[in-house]
């Protein structure tokens, strides 16, 4: 590799061992990032293609699906709402999937692990029919293992994970997982050598996006009322702002 291209010169004075400044796009750097960004891209579309014909040929995969989209619908048609929460990245991921609900117009809310025990829990509400999805990649998530403890037992729990076999799977209190398996071949620390939260994130969140448009077609089977609904959520979002 020529380094004709690459100054000497520290970006930090901590990182003077390891980065380098670049003067310009010919840099063989450069052409090594686009080779990453080659693989990335690539391996998310298989992991993706991947989980579309779990979907499609996995029987216990759609029975979980099935049981989870009904539990939600009728916990919807009771008057509750869709309580998600996770940690760290599946954290971002659910609150991401709490404003897809709430611009379909399906009534969800974001819990924090951490928050609920301090005082947040009565957000889930056993009374009006609310549905606890949890979002674990592993299903061995401290945080929420210990949240499971203090989930109002006839509040039903949905797990959303790349794990079949963890804590949290099985679980008696779990009623169904949404499972989005990422294969061995297909795991982070065997293609990057590390394990950064990259494929399994993309999972999780593609999964939960195709259940919350799935759900809100089951709870609101009126496709102008939703473009409705939706065009006056983004239209309320568009005036907050300019207020």
């Amino acid at each position: 590799m020529s380094f004709s291209s690459i100054s000497s010169v520290a970006l930090s004075r901590d990182a003077s061992d390891i980065s380098f400044h670049i003067n310009d796009d010919s840099s063989p750097l450069l052409d090594d990032a686009m080779l990453t960004v080659d693989l990335v891209l690539s391996t998310q579309a298989k992991a993706i293609a991947y989980l579309t014909n779990q979907y499609r040929k996995s029987q216990w995969s759609r029975s979980q699906m099935k049981k989870s989209l009904r539990i939600l619908n009728n916990g919807l048609n009771a008057g509750g709402k869709i309580v998600l929460s996770g940690i760290g990245k599946s954290y971002k991921i659910a609150a991401k999937i709490v404003a897809t609900l709430n611009s379909l117009s399906v009534q969800s809310a974001l819990l924090h692990p951490s928050e609920a025990l301090h005082g947040d829990l009565g957000i889930i509400r056993e009374e009006r029919g609310d549905v606890v999805i949890l979002v674990s990649a592993s299903g061995n998530t401290t945080e929420l293992i210990n949240l499971l403890n203090y989930i109002p037992g006839n509040v039903p729990v949905i797990l959303m994970t790349s794990s079949r076999k963890s804590q949290l799977s099985e679980n008696p209190r779990v009623s169904s997982l949404l499972y989005a398996e990422l294969p061995k071949r297909l795991s982070e620390k065997l293609l990057y050598g590390l394990s950064a939260p990259t494929i399994s994130t993309t999972l999780c969140l593609t999964l939960l996006d195709a259940t919350s448009i799935a759900l809100a077609e089951l709870y609101m089977n009126d496709l102008e009322l939703r473009r409705s609904d939706l065009a006056i959520a983004t239209l309320e979002v568009q005036l907050a702002q300019i207020q």
